[in-house]
């Protein structure tokens, strides 16, 4: 009723249609697919009394480890989730995004965020005093999760391109092992500033 605008009794009918349908499917699996939980977000909603959490669906977890990334895939995904919880905290989704000197679309705040985001796990994936994993194991994994990234430009959930993306997790990887020669961790504050200097540069080639 809500998304299509259809009456109480059309909007029955259609879901039962659907529901029949999909538990006669072989493809689908009666409904239990990995298409329908093929995603992961961060919430914080403490306005509704909501703690903060990750939320993370097996489908998107089952997946990856069919493509071979089982090793890898939920630390990466989950690493990124939690930067939006840095964000959130740090208040870095009221920020002005850099290299702008207009009003920005919704498309570009969400690009700017999501890209952080990146960066921010990639850090956190390679550095030793974090996850320690190899950064070609995470950039074999990046490759393929990052073809979500998409060429939506004036889409308002437009998260970078490919390309885009994996600058920002190189970004975040040379951080990371930079810091660890020197045997330092970055505060939150202190790799936001970095990532904000370099950002401009990192959505040149696509923007």
């Amino acid at each position: 009723q809500v998304v299509f605008g259809l009456s109480a009794a059309d909007a029955a009918a259609a879901a039962a249609a659907i529901r029949d349908a999909m538990l006669k499917s072989q493809t689908l699996k009666g409904g239990n697919h990995p298409l329908f939980s093929f995603n992961a977000f961060a919430l914080s909603a403490p306005e509704f009394g909501l703690p903060d959490k990750i939320v993370m669906g097996d489908g998107i977890l089952a997946g990856y480890a069919a493509l071979g990334f089982g090793d890898v895939a939920p630390q990466a995904i989950y690493a990124h989730e939690f930067a939006h919880h840095i964000q959130f905290e740090n208040g870095y989704f009221d920020e002005a995004v850099p290299g702008t000197g207009r009003r920005v679309t919704e498309a570009e705040k969400t690009r700017y965020t999501e890209l952080m985001a990146d960066a921010y796990s990639a850090y956190f994936l390679t550095h030793s005093q974090g996850l320690a994993l190899n950064q070609k194991r995470v950039e074999q994994f990046l490759e393929v999760f990052f073809q979500i990234g998409d060429c939506a430009f004036s889409n308002p959930g437009h998260h970078g391109t490919p390309n885009q993306r994996m600058a920002a997790a190189r970004f975040g990887f040379s951080v990371a092992a930079e810091a660890q020669k020197q045997g330092h961790i970055l505060t939150s504050e202190e790799f936001h500033t970095r990532f904000v200097a370099i950002y401009t540069t990192l959505v040149a080639p696509d923007a």
